[in-house]
């Protein structure tokens, strides 16, 4: 075309096709949007640009590719065949992001001859800029006693496809079928020559003009990842000139769709029929000089074995397991590996491991490569090594070595009774050892540690079905990330190890005990997953320095922990659930100390403490057990700022001296907050009790202390006190309980309540009967209800007995009520109202009534002062008393006591109007 041909060219000559569509099959599928758009020229004759994205199928397929391709052509309507043709040519510039996120680009040359029964078209591929990437490279060559690696590339591929189709005539009314013939040829510019070529077939249907359906079938499956591909697509004309003068660009379509058949020349705006897609091929190259490396950097040395091997320990000419080793002991290299091929070893004798010249040993499972990215092609990386071993013998040993040795990938089997274990590991005294993801079952003891004097790495293993999983004497360990499971004995057994060993994130269940400690000191048992043992989840015995730290321990058939004569062990921050004993049960433990933890629905104690002496038990959340704490014969036990509710009882002292319980928060027992019996010197101070029966029940304690707690809301008494002597009760608030704020029943010695704020409880304030030498003094006692008044004393002996500098107000039925001969009431401020009598003395001998201030609000019936039954009067020490605002009712009762107080006391008072 020239260009005084452009010259004269009108601009957007016609309508070219607007397409959107999908092609897919049962491994990949894509969309895209094309346009064709005529720039310049005439009908007839015109340049055209063709823009178009696709975009593959991300969500279903997890791919990241995607192509642009944009295309500069050419077509020209020729006025022959009877009906006319068209034909046409094109330069595109195709960019594709693979899959792995690398980028190519290729320019593409087309021709295509359009008529009305007959299509043809050819295209050819030339990459450039990156035609390859590296992608990464797998161990897959065997070497002798090495192994090499062949490096992976993606390439973009050259070549070129053809195709030529006929219509099908049949009514034209159905619409019209193509079908058509080719094939391509493809092959990578930069390694070796990779070729993808075949044939080609493919059927395409239009039942109305704007719709296409398309199915193509290929003899090479890598063409597009299967052997077929359907699509559909739908083009609408689009007039881009009609669009810049701000008309419908797609107007007149309804009747496109109605001019059937569709005349050649108004196929010279369709879409141009080639692959848009940037073809690759993953591409291999073998590297003889990469030979795998060791974690130390090392080249792998590797003596083979297989089940039947009789050679010299190459890959292409196994050993023997016994002539294996003896070769593998000569290597003097700095890694020695002893790779067991797969298949099934059986074995009549221990596999030794020692004396080796070389620094490091590999004691290697061919499955263990695999996450080295080893690949044999003659091997299935899947398949097991497995050692079958008989009566009485350990599978593998390893004894006294001066060197690193690593044991893994194994499925190590018993298959008669064994006393002995899978892996045995003794007097080891340098360097280090590892075992990791093997699976052992069967034996005495999986993994068994004894009297060495490094620490073995365990780690990532199957122990089940064993007496027991691991057992470590007199060594050290560290063990993580096992699953320990279904051994009937102990999950792990520990026996005098020190401060290298280490127990972390095991999953160690169905076992009888899950975790066995004796003689343990200084190491850590953390977060591991301890569950449905038989017996006891954990167990420690005679240890001391232990961290047992964020474990879980449920549906153990005993306790969750159980701690016995031990000292100085942490339990903290463990979740301790639905265990058919104890949550933690500590005997005998010393200076130790329980926070942190989250304990609930054990059948038995949250937390028991047996004969311990100087436990801290703080900061746990402890519910839905049958009791939060028992404490039964410790000494010197902290127990503060715990979180008790929802269980049968909250806290359980019983026979322990010197007991510390504050800051607790105890609400929503069934029965008591606090329940203390027996023992000496119970502190119980700062707590809040709220919504238990009682709050707090002492019985036959011996000098306590309850201050400062918070006491409110129980179903019964606030504090409720028996058989208790030497007690001293003071600065509690007690409010809005069922029963009594304080019930002092059978106390001896000299018992101190005091500066308590007593209010609103439905029995009585403070109630005290049968006891001796009690004093009750400077409380407020305020707004209490029921037949028990404010302050109640009963058969209250002893010379130290008094009821003085109490403030009392609005209490039911009485202020103060005594039927007590030796209790002096003095110095009390108690206001009288329509409430109760103010002081209601009965049946009292030698009573003392000194100093006491009665202030009268609006009364009803009830007195100021009323006198009852035997009541007489100690007229030395009497008196003094004053009434305030009281017009009437200032004194009253029963003629004998009132004339005896007339005469012998009331001289004395002042009546203040």
């Amino acid at each position: 075309m020239s260009f005084a041909y452009l010259s004269y060219a009108k601009a957007f000559p016609y309508a070219g096709d607007l397409s959107g569509g999908i092609n897919g099959n049962d491994s990949n599928w894509d969309s895209y949007i094309d346009l064709l758009l005529p720039v310049a020229g005439s009908e007839k004759s015109f340049l055209f640009i063709s823009p178009r994205v696709s975009v593959t199928g991300k969500s279903v397929f997890a791919s990241n590719a995607h192509e642009t391709n944009l295309g500069l052509g050419f077509r020209q309507y020729l006025n022959i065949l009877e009906t006319g043709a068209i034909v046409g040519a094109n330069l595109y510039y195709d960019i594709r992001n693979s899959e792995a996120g690398n980028s190519f680009q290729q320019a593409g040359v087309g021709v295509e001859f359009l008529s009305r029964w007959i299509d043809f078209r050819a295209n050819g591929y030339i990459p450039f800029a990156n035609t390859r990437y590296y992608t990464g490279k797998i161990y897959d060559i065997p070497l002798g006693h090495h192994i090499a690696a062949t490096y992976g590339y993606e390439s973009s591929m050259k070549g070129f496809d053809g195709e030529i189709g006929f219509k099908i005539p049949f009514p034209e009314i159905l619409g019209e079928l193509k079908i058509f013939g080719g094939g391509y040829y493809y092959q990578t510019q930069n390694n070796g020559g990779d070729i993808l070529k075949g044939y080609k077939g493919r059927a395409e249907y239009k039942p109305i003009k704007i719709l296409r359906l398309n199915y193509a079938v290929y003899d090479n499956k890598n063409f597009n990842g299967a052997n077929w591909q359907a699509g559909a697509e739908i083009s609408l004309p689009f007039d881009f000139k009609k669009l810049l003068q701000a008309k419908n660009p797609f107007f007149g379509v309804i009747k496109y769709i109605k001019n059937t058949p569709k005349p050649v020349i108004e196929r010279m705006g369709e879409t141009v029929q080639r692959d848009m897609y940037v073809r690759t091929a993953q591409s291999r190259k073998k590297h003889h000089e990469d030979l795998l490396l060791n974690d130390n950097g090392d080249e792998y040395y590797f003596t083979v074995v297989s089940p039947n091997g009789t050679g010299n320990g190459t890959f292409d000419n196994p050993a023997g397991v016994s002539s294996g080793i003896a070769l593998n002991k000569l290597v003097t290299e700095s890694n020695a590996a002893l790779l067991f091929l797969p298949g099934q070893y059986n074995q009549s004798s221990e596999i030794n491991i020692s004396g080796h010249l070389s620094q490091r040993v590999e004691i290697l499972a061919y499955k263990s490569l695999a996450s080295k990215n080893v690949a044999l092609p003659n091997f299935n990386i899947n398949e097991e090594s497995v050692i079958n071993v008989g009566s009485n013998v350990n599978a593998i040993a390893v004894t006294g070595l001066l060197t690193d040795v690593y044991i893994s990938g194994f499925n190590i089997n018993n298959i008669s009774t064994n006393t002995k274990s899978g892996i045995y590991i003794t007097n080891f005294s340098s360097g280090s050892i590892s075992v990791f993801e093997n699976t052992i079952q069967g034996f005495a003891k999986a993994v068994e540690v004894n009297s060495s004097q490094r620490a073995p790495v365990i780690f990532d293993n199957v122990l089940q079905g064993n007496a027991t999983g691991i057992e470590v004497y007199n060594a050290d360990a560290e063990i993580y990330s096992n699953d320990i499971n279904n051994n009937y004995k102990y999950g792990v057994n520990i026996y005098n190890s020190s401060g290298s060993t280490y127990i972390a994130g095991n999953n160690i269940i169905e076992n009888s005990t899950g975790v066995f400690v004796n003689g343990g000191i200084y190491f850590v048992i953390f977060q591991n997953n301890i569950s449905s043992n038989s017996s006891d989840g954990m167990f420690i015995s005679a240890s001391s320095n232990l961290q047992i730290v964020g474990n879980d321990a449920y549906y153990n058939g005993a306790n969750g922990i159980y701690a016995l004569n031990s000292s100085s062990i942490t339990v903290a921050s463990n979740i301790i659930s639905a265990n058919s004993g104890n949550g933690i049960y500590a005997n005998n433990l010393q200076n130790s100390d329980i926070n942190q933890n989250t304990i609930v629905e054990n059948s038995l104690a949250g937390i028991y403490l047996n004969a311990s002496k100087s436990v801290g038990v703080s900061g746990n959340e402890i519910s839905d057990n049958q009791v939060g704490i028992q404490d039964a014969a410790s000494q010197i036990s902290y127990i503060s700022n715990n979180y008790i509710f929802n269980n049968s009882s909250g806290i359980f002292l019983q026979n322990t001296s010197n007991t510390y319980v504050s800051n607790n928060q105890i609400f929503s027992n069934v029965f008591d907050g606090i329940f203390v019996t027996g023992g000496l010197n119970a502190t119980l101070s700062m707590n809040t009790v709220i919504q238990n029966n009682n709050g707090i029940s002492l019985y036959n304690t011996n000098a306590y202390t309850a201050n400062f707690n918070s006491i409110a809301g129980n179903l019964s008494d606030g504090i409720f006190v028996s058989a208790s002597p030497n007690g001293k009760i003071s600065d509690n608030e007690i409010s809005q309980n069922d029963g009594n704020a304080i019930t002092l029943t059978n106390a001896s010695d000299v018992t101190e309540i005091s500066r308590n704020t007593v209010a609103g409880n439905k029995t009585g304030g403070i109630y005290a009967q049968n006891s001796s030498d009690v004093i009750i003094k400077a409380n407020t006692v305020r707004n209490n209800t029921g037949i028990n008044g404010g302050i109640f004393i009963q058969n209250i002996l002893g010379s130290a007995s008094s009821v003085e500098k109490n403030n009392l107000s609005g209490n039911q039925n009485f202020a103060i009520k005594s039927q007590s001969s030796a209790s002096p009431i003095s110095e009390n401020n108690i206001t009288v109202s329509s409430e109760g009598h103010g002081i209601w003395l009965q049946d009292n001998i030698g009573s003392i009534l000194s100093q006491n201030i009665l202030t009268a609000q609006p009364v009803g019936s009830y007195f100021g002062l009323y006198l009852t039954g035997t009541t007489v009067f100690n007229s030395a020490q009497s008196g003094n008393n004053k009434y305030y605002f009281f017009e009437s009712n200032v004194y009253g009762g029963d003629t004998s006591p009132v004339n005896n107080y007339l005469s012998n006391v009331y001289p004395y008072d002042q009546v203040i109007q």
